[in-house]
């Protein structure tokens, strides 16, 4: 009974550290992005910059204090 517990105990220690090294040793999917060390897209590339669908409202409207959105924004007022 021993040595089929001792068995038992060390093909489960096997098949638990193949599993944590395929886990770990998984590559990334490629990206054309631009990343920090944190991983969050670098915004000082054109490619992450942000676009003109970010500037929504909460309630999904188009926010009219953008340029992009509004051909009036910024300009003053006679």
């Amino acid at each position: 009974m021993r040595k089929l517990f001792t068995a038992l105990t060390i093909s489960m220690f096997g098949i638990s550290t193949f599993w944590a090294n395929a886990i770990v040793n998984r590559q990334a999917p490629a990206t054309t992005q631009h990343l920090k060390k944190d991983g969050t897209s670098d915004r000082r590339y054109k490619s992450n910059s942000v676009t003109n669908s970010s500037h929504l409202r909460k309630n999904g409207k188009p926010d009219m204090r953008y340029k992009s959105n509004n051909a009036n924004a910024g300009k003053k007022k006679n």
